[in-house]
């Protein structure tokens, strides 16, 4: 018996110590102990638009402190990992760096992890611009012109390639005076309080009743500019407006949006032409450029996210795309494709305003692109609020 008995007590010894040689405790996302798994990590750096592989790509774990560059086909490796956490770190000559957390765990020894990269834009040129709140712009014949806008309408600039002002325009707006008719308001007295209504349900009869006319801060900006056969474009975008703060919509537009045409060498506005029967009041939220593609004039609707086209030779409405971003600003036609700024990020599109290509613009955070020009090489961009200009290069063929 006492044989026996020890016997038992020997195996449940063993037993448990082989079951304590599988356990793993897990200590600030490492998981240690006997047995401890080790994995791999591999896989495929390709551009984001076109699928092409980005040779060369260096790939890093550097908490880890390894490296590994991608081959010909885009492909990286390592082994060797632990269990844990880590960030893996992704850089290429002309794109935008990558960073995203890789998980190892017990389930998967041999992960997976594709990458697709944004190609980013250069930067040719950076310059200040003389004039206050530029937006819009066309590039021809070695020169630059710039619309600006002020709550009356704007101006237009003529600038040489040095940005020295060669000529401006006539004041463009169809607006007489600071403020604007929006309405009136009616009080009905009573032991000198103005009530602006009288409750059906608590009724009085009030001592007296004025009615007063009231005048809100009106404006009308231009923006956008292009050039159409003989004449170069702008537009006020949402007509005269004023801003109501607090509002997802900041803007309550008090006329429809207008189109000025401009004789290109006197750069007076010779036709104002208003869109009213081309889009009702709720297809246009705020227009903030303009292209034209040869066959229809292209509009960048800010506020709805989409991308109206209009016939130019009765200024009626043609279709809608929506846009392939939210909040689009400037438009420019390359002569094959349209391009599409928002935010950081300029794009390329095809036809039915899908996306060919995209790119990232790598200025300081929060900086944004405006509207833009094509100069039949670069596309040329404005930062309003910032009164800049920059000429953006493009990197490869791919826009071609």
């Amino acid at each position: 018996m006492p044989i026996r008995k020890s016997f038992v007590l020997l195996a449940a010894a063993l037993i448990f110590a082989i079951s304590n040689l599988s356990c793993f405790k897990k200590q600030d996302n490492d998981i240690t102990g006997a047995g401890e798994p080790l994995f791999t990590l591999t896989g495929r750096i390709r551009d984001l638009d076109n699928g092409r592989p980005v040779r060369g790509a260096i790939v890093e774990i550097k908490a880890l402190n390894l490296k590994a560059a991608a081959d010909s086909n885009g492909v990286y490796a390592f082994s060797d990992l632990k269990v844990g956490t880590r960030n893996l770190e992704v850089s290429a000559p002309n794109y935008a760096s990558v960073l995203l957390p890789v998980t190892f765990q017990y389930e998967i020894r041999d992960l997976v992890q594709d990458v697709s990269m944004t190609k980013v834009l250069g930067v040719a040129r950076r310059a200040d611009l003389p004039m206050e709140n530029p937006s819009g712009i066309w590039w021809e014949n070695n020169q630059l012109l710039v619309v600006s806008y002020d709550d009356m309408g704007g101006t237009l600039y003529r600038l040489d390639e040095s940005l020295n002002v060669l000529q401006i325009s006539p004041h463009l707006g169809t607006l007489k005076a600071d403020t604007c008719f929006a309405g009136i308001q009616t009080c009905f007295w009573k032991r000198d309080t103005c009530f602006f209504e009288i409750d059906p349900l608590d009724p009085f009869e009030p001592d007296s009743i004025t009615v007063d006319s009231i005048f809100v801060n009106c404006a009308q900006r231009l923006y956008g500019l292009v050039r159409i056969a003989d004449y170069f474009y702008t537009t006020d975008g949402i007509g005269h407006f004023y801003e109501v703060s607090g509002n997802r919509n900041p803007f309550v537009s008090l006329s429809e949006p207008h189109f000025f045409r401009i004789d290109p060498n006197t750069l007076e506005a010779v036709e104002i032409v208003a869109l009213r029967e081309a889009f009702n009041t709720t297809e246009l939220s705020l227009i903030t450029d303009l292209a034209w593609d040869g066959q229809a004039i292209w509009l960048s609707n800010y506020f709805l996210n989409t991308l109206p086209k209009i016939r130019p030779e009765t200024f009626t409405a043609q279709s809608v795309f929506p846009s392939p971003v939210s909040a689009p600003v400037g438009l420019a036609w390359d002569g094959k494709y349209m391009w599409l700024t928002s935010t950081n990020r300029l794009l390329q599109l095809n036809h039915d305003a899908t996306i060919r290509n995209r790119y990232i613009w790598a200025g300081e955070l929060g900086e944004t692109l405006d509207q833009i020009a094509w100069d039949g090489e670069m596309i040329w961009a404005v930062r309003t609020r910032a009164r800049q200009i920059y000429k953006l290069t493009i990197p490869f063929k791919d826009h071609l």
